[in-house]
């Protein structure tokens, strides 16, 4: 995983051809899940659909690219040092505020998505894209999920995903 300063993250960005499809496609659905009301269980099984999702049409070793747009507004459930641990465990001591950025290797699913159960559970604000997969998803801090997909893919997969998101089958 590196962590990134917002100019380095887009710079990295722009290279790998991500973060743009936010800006080409409206999102396909929106839903509603604040993860600060979900059970624990829950979060996790969130963070792990969210790459999932994100990550199905990418290749094996595509690098994927979150950046935290939103921390500290809900001071209460701020709990900075859970991520600071994980920050800790890849030797870097910055703020989430200094490098909100992150890509992380095609083999780093695992720690993609501890940051992701980790912003959810501290309500952050976060965007992840995968290089190769013309898929975005955004949460905020109130938790409604926004996701994004190239023009041409069937809805119903994005139905599928918001059903699964919602705790259905």
């Amino acid at each position: 995983m590196i962590f990134l300063n917002p100019v380095d993250w887009r710079v990295r960005c722009d290279m790998a051809h991500v973060a743009k499809c936010r800006g080409d496609y409206a999102p396909w659905v929106k839903l509603t899940a604040n993860a600060a009301a979900l059970p624990v269980e829950r979060v996790h099984l969130l963070s792990d659909e969210i790459v999932r999702w994100a990550s199905a049409s990418a290749v094996a070793s595509a690098h994927a690219y979150l950046f935290i747009f939103e921390s500290g507004i809900f001071p209460s459930a701020d709990r900075r040092v859970l991520y600071q641990c994980l920050r800790a465990r890849f030797g870097n001591f910055e703020s989430i505020e200094s490098s909100p950025g992150h890509e992380f290797m095609g083999h780093e699913r695992a720690e993609l998505a501890a940051v992701i159960e980790c912003a959810m559970l501290n309500a952050w604000g976060f965007t992840v894209e995968f290089e190769t997969a013309a898929r975005a998803v955004a949460v905020d801090h109130d938790g409604e999920i926004k996701v994004w997909a190239e023009s041409g893919e069937a809805s119903t997969e994005a139905e599928l995903f918001a059903r699964r998101v919602r705790g259905g089958s």
